[in-house]
């Protein structure tokens, strides 16, 4: 069965019609030409000149991260800490509770979840809790343990806060979560499908998504099941795949296997992902000068000569680079790396900078001139707002430039980090466009 929808306000010049046939688009054009197709029996849908959008890309998210999540209790509307443990303990199965969504930010108290929190939900289960950003989870004194059983970490390494219960960045985040992981394909291809289902539902139809750090799994395990969703049909979602491999054995792999080339119906591989830092909400994210609100820069991922290897053997085989960087310190060493590319070299590239909050102006302007471009996320803007003026101070003027480096010419694409933020393009939209808080 075809149905037409007519009088509709789409994005070109003398059409505003279009037929849909089982599920599908057949063709665009005018009511008239359009409704010359129908067939007996076929429905016609008077849009009354409403608009019509494409479908969405999502320029930077997780895919295979948000239908974990969606998994996961989300605790962003709880307000108090007793009542995120009441909301905890309601929801407290064996053998272990996962959640995630808390900011300081949205609680009376405005202090982040500690350990002793989450030992009043369960002594007896373990309890681990994301905050909103993903860069920092919580533990209680029973997941600790069970993660101490399995593997004892660097005690030197000051991403383990064993006091507060508080772990930083992935290796301490998945050292946390490791004695409860039960990954496989067959998981992965649900998250998958649930994550689809839901960007679909909010108009999201692409996305450049960074699946490869969601999982302990191989990354060949992750690649080779978008790619049989793909190749099977189940996958109807545009997936540009941002292969996070810090590992520069893992890099040489993918390589190799020329995954960075492939090119499916609806997957594909990508630009080289990786994390230069954190974030600004677990003091992580990498600046010049100490934050506000406490004697550290943040957290350096990369070593400069370890960043520019992996970037130039990118760069070498023909990958684009996009490279998670938020604190100005973290810009910068990315484009130290990428100014010594010979200029030809770089304007054949699509390099760029995901997220690029603290980048100042003079660095948005090195940006525009060394051909690297921006995803930006304003939805952080209202999600930030409460935490950048501790975490600043005055410099929080000079961040979240982003009209500045629309204005400048700079090469800018939005997303939504999902599931750090949820997957609404209008709520990113908005906050893009008013610059003002959705609260």
């Amino acid at each position: 069965m075809k149905t037409a929808y007519i009088h509709g306000r789409i994005h070109t010049r003398h059409i505003d019609a279009f037929l849909v046939e089982d599920g599908r688009f057949v063709t665009f054009g005018t009511t008239g030409a359009v409704l010359a197709k129908l067939g007996r029996g076929d429905a016609v849908i008077d849009l009354n000149g409403h608009r019509v959008l494409p479908g969405f890309h999502d320029s930077h998210m997780h895919v295979l991260g948000l239908g974990q999540s969606l998994r996961a209790p989300d605790v962003s509307g709880v307000k108090t800490v007793d009542g995120l443990v009441a909301f905890l303990k309601e929801r407290l199965t064996p053998p272990a509770l996962f959640a995630r969504g808390f900011h300081e930010s949205q609680l009376v108290e405005k202090r982040p979840i500690r350990k002793e929190d989450l030992d009043r939900v369960s002594t007896d289960i373990p309890v681990m809790l994301e905050r909103v950003c993903g860069h920092l989870s919580v533990g209680n004194t029973k997941a600790i343990e069970a993660a101490l059983q399995k593997e004892t970490p660097a005690a030197q390494d000051a991403n383990y806060d064993f006091e507060k219960g508080h772990f930083v960045e992935k290796d301490a985040i998945r050292w946390l979560y490791r004695p409860h992981a039960s990954e496989s394909a067959q998981a992965m291809e649900r998250d998958i499908l649930t994550a689809q289902a839901h960007l679909f539902a909010h108009g999201v139809t692409a996305v450049g998504s960074d699946d490869f750090s969601a999982s302990d799994m191989s990354f060949q395990t992750v690649f080779d099941v978008f790619d049989a969703l793909d190749r099977d049909g189940r996958l109807k979602l545009r997936v540009h795949e941002q292969a996070n491999l810090p590992d520069e054995a893992d890099l040489q792999a993918y390589l190799r296997a020329d995954l960075h080339r492939h090119r499916g119906r609806r997957f594909r591989g990508s630009a080289l992902k990786l994390l230069t830092d954190g974030s600004l909400g677990a003091r992580s994210a990498y600046m010049k000068a100490p934050y506000a609100d406490e004697d550290t820069c943040g957290v350096r991922v990369f070593d400069p000569e370890k960043l520019s290897r992996l970037i130039k053997t990118a760069h070498a085989e023909g990958m684009d680079v996009a490279l998670h960087a938020i604190g100005d310190r973290a810009v910068e060493d990315i484009l130290d790396v990428i100014e010594t590319i010979p200029a030809a070299e770089r304007a054949a590239r699509r390099h760029s900078i995901i997220h690029v909050q603290c980048a100042d102006r003079a660095q948005i302007e090195r940006m525009r001139a060394l051909n690297v471009g921006a995803h930006i996320q304003p939805v952080f803007i209202d999600t930030d707002l409460e935490i950048i003026k501790a975490r600043l101070g005055e410099r929080r003027f000079e961040s979240y430039l982003f009209n500045t480096m629309m204005r400048s010419g700079l090469q800018v694409a939005l997303g939504t980090d999902a599931p750090v933020e949820g997957v609404d393009p209008f709520k990113n939209l908005y906050v893009a466009l008013t610059r003002a808080s959705l609260k």
